[in-house]
């Protein structure tokens, strides 16, 4: 490490030692401050929201410095978030419940919004965050007042929004990241707003972030895991017509991978056994280091565009709200599928995906004893898959002069197949919600919603050779080419009682149902047409909870009890060559989660959280099975799992967050500590006994000094250098031997934050 790296790393614990020892006045506000949140699809304040609800206003992201959604996982225990292949891989879990994304047509059980508007991808529809207004985590099936892939709960992001008040302001990160080779990272952030003629505002910004690669290839001394991205937003507001406010939003998120998505690999058997016979080993290495051995890495890249017109009308009874959204990315992802060092199969896996979707809402603007809303929602999406000019798979000189399972010849070199699927989903919902006050501390809600979705998957396989091989026999065999549709419709409703003891306090019971549509594998591999559909989930959801400002305003207090019981969860599993989607007959999930925010001092503040859940399979008998599991269901195609907790579903996760500034001349010293800790959990969907993340914690510091219009801040992440695994996986060629691949977190990284205002 250089002096100044060290420098840098060691004044980081420094300072937030010194800083808690400085004499001063108060700065701290009398009061937490109230949040307005938009759970409900309406403006309400946090406390008087009947559900869970973690808010995270634009103050406490930047006190924490959080920079994506990973940072935001660690704030909220209740969030998960995995990651595989790439960003498109993201995968997010709320009360520990959520689905792969490395399955590119699952739909995700956690609804991603992005000022209102319903994104149809979660590693599409965010990359890193700045400009936040405030990030709102809803817990629970959000399926009524949200509607599509909500089984599991909401991430709602609003970004700033466009003033009259010209400003100016940008950010500039260096940091580290302590990977084999100390590799630098960058980060630069610019936004500038103001008015573009009376009634007429605008905001642009850009970010900009970069790291060198964090994976050694001890293969061939390469490198991977280095990234290369930006995101563009602009957004134009138009008030100048009395009760009109409408808002243009245009946004650009590019992810440009030279070399990611590669895995540390453990050979097991036949991989370590074929490389030595052709005389290319991987070198003595632990699969917990950050090395990987192959011949070559991978390659990603991501463009995603998007465009949301938001348009709000108040007359004196009714609000009229309109959300339109267009989106629109692409990704390709080269790959050496073989994981082998010689050439036997490469696979070029690209993606498309479109989509519009509209909601529109009317909401009464009386404030007596009964408020109301009604609305309407629709979907219009598509994803393509493959590229009928490009081959999906070709075999390299290596494939005829190894050995694979008895019965499946690799085939010859140039040998090589395409696969093109497109999947169209179509989807219609209305939904109407009605909050009643009979007596001054009682309210009770009642909402529910109609959906009506009609899907189409076509699967098209072709190889340029007729004599069996890899790709005609399983990767992409004729056999599975199909033209599958399906229909669906239901009902979701929610009934909620409301309850004041106080006018800082209140209970709720809430009640409801939530449905997720099915759908079709339709990705690679030779599951035949006929097992390819998955059925509707549907969940009955029971929630308790309570919420108070105690201490005079000085300490919120939140609590939520609650049991879901999903019947035909939507499960997945890795299952030789390809994902497989079913459904588990039922898995029931109950738990706790406590939040609070507390001023403790005139200097000192503190926020903690706990997320106690319980997620386990009751009744599963299609499972996938682990390497050493032969199957046990009744065609003896899949291994039972029932009794046993869900993969990524840690029992226990918490955090804490301490916080102290202290005036000085001109500004203000400032100094956190967060503190973030989970239980152990499986990173595998076939609960493999070896693919278990032990226990760990997450310790990050950041200190500085702040004026009115200048900050600097430096920081460590992950200051223990905690190794996390985020995922694995089995061999791809061989389902029988123990080889299996992980991907993990970022290691330790520490770096200088200096931020202006005009």
């Amino acid at each position: 490490m250089s002096a100044a790296r060290e420098w840098l790393y060691r004044t980081t614990l420094c300072i937030s030692i010194a800083a808690i020892t400085v004499i001063g006045e108060p700065v701290f506000a009398a009061e937490i401050e109230e949040i307005i949140v938009t759970a409900k699809k309406r403006d309400q304040p946090l406390q008087d929201t009947p559900l869970a609800v973690s808010a995270l206003p634009k103050t406490s992201l930047e006190k924490a410095g959080v920079r994506n959604i990973f940072d935001v996982a660690e704030l909220v225990p209740s969030l998960n978030v995995a990651r595989s292949t790439g960003p498109l891989s993201t995968s997010y879990f709320i009360r520990r419940i959520g689905n792969l994304g490395s399955i590119p047509n699952f739909e995700s059980a956690v609804g991603v919004f992005v000022d209102g508007a319903f994104r149809g991808r979660n590693g599409a529809s965010l990359g890193d965050l700045f400009d936040i207004r405030q990030i709102e985590v809803i817990k629970g099936p959000q399926t009524t007042m949200h509607g599509k892939n909500t089984s599991a709960g909401v991430v709602s992001i609003s970004t700033n929004m466009p003033t009259p008040e010209f400003r100016l302001q940008g950010k500039v990160t260096t940091g580290w990241i302590d990977s084999p080779d100390r590799s630098p990272s960058r980060r630069l952030e610019a936004v500038v707003n103001g008015a573009l003629s009376p009634g007429i505002s605008g905001r642009a910004g850009i970010l900009y972030f970069d790291h060198d690669d964090t994976l050694t290839n001890i293969f061939n001394g390469d490198h991977s895991q280095d990234e290369d991205r930006y995101t563009i937003r602009g957004q134009v507001r138009y008030a100048r017509t009395p009760g009109l406010d409408a808002r243009l939003i245009v946004s650009r998120y590019r992810v440009d991978s030279a070399r990611s998505g590669d895995m540390v690999l453990f050979e097991g058997n036949a991989i370590r056994d074929i490389n030595a016979a052709f005389g290319v080993p991987c070198p003595d290495h632990d699969v917990d280091e950050r090395v990987f051995c192959r011949n070559q890495a991978s390659v990603f890249d991501l463009t995603s565009d998007n465009v949301t017109l938001d348009l709000r009308f108040a007359t004196a009874d009714v609000l009229i709200s309109s959300i339109t959204n267009l989106e629109d990315y692409e990704s390709s992802r080269s790959f050496d599928a073989d994981q082998l060092n010689i050439d036997v199969v490469n696979v070029i896996d690209h993606q498309d995906g479109h989509g519009w979707s509209q909601e529109v809402r009317l909401s009464g603007t009386d404030t007596g004893a009964a408020s109301w809303l009604a609305g309407a929602f629709y979907l219009d999406s598509s994803f393509d898959r493959g590229d009928e000019g490009q081959p999906t798979a070709v075999l390299g000189p290596a494939a005829p002069v190894i050995e694979l399972p008895p019965g499946l010849p690799v085939g010859e070199p140039g040998d090589s197949g395409s696969f093109v699927s497109q999947s169209d989903t179509r989807h219609l919902s209305l939904f109407a919600n009605v909050d009643w006050t009979p007596i001054s501390r009682v309210t009770i809600a009642a909402g529910v919603r109609w959906q009506d979705e009609d899907k189409s998957t076509t699967i098209v396989n072709r190889a340029d050779h007729a004599r069996p091989t890899l790709i005609t026999l399983r990767l992409l065999p004729e056999s599975a080419n199909a033209s599958l549709s399906r229909s669906m419709d239901g009902w979701s409703w929610e009934a909620v009682g409301q309850y004041r003891w106080s006018k800082s306090s209140m209970a709720y019971l809430q009640l409801s149902k939530g449905l997720k549509s099915g759908g079709f594998n339709a990705g690679f591999g030779d599951t035949p047409p006929s097992s390819r559909e998955f059925d509707d989930e549907t969940v009955r959801n029971y929630e308790l909870g309570y919420k108070s400002m105690l201490m005079d305003d000085r300490l919120r207090f939140n609590a939520s009890l609650f049991k879901a019981r999903y019947k035909n969860f939507h499960s997945a599993g890795w299952v030789g060559l390809r994902f497989l989607v079913n459904n588990a007959e039922q898995v029931d999930v109950s738990g706790v989660e406590l939040d609070l925010e507390a001023i403790l001092s005139d200097r000192f503040s503190v926020a903690a959280a706990v997320s106690y859940v319980d997620a386990e399979y009751d009744r599963y008998a299609n499972g996938s099975c682990s390497f050493d599991r032969f199957p046990d269901n009744a065609d003896g195609s899949a291994c039972g799992l029932s009794g046993q907790s869900l993969p990524f579903a840690p029992r226990t996760r918490t955090h804490l967050a301490l916080s102290y500034e202290q005036p000085v001349r001109a500004g203000a010293l400032f100094g956190r500590f967060d503190w973030s800790w989970s239980g152990d959990y499986h990173t595998n969907t076939s609960l493999d006994s070896r693919h278990v993340q032990e226990a760990y914690s997450l310790i990050n510091i950041r200190t500085g000094y702040r004026a009115e219009r200048f900050e600097v801040a430096v920081w460590l992440r992950n200051a223990t250098d905690e190794l996390i695994v985020l995922q694995e996986g089995p061999s791809n060629l061989f389902p029988r031997d123990p080889a299996y691949g992980r991907f993990f977190a970022l290691p330790r990284s520490y770096g200088l934050t200096v931020s202006a205002r005009l």
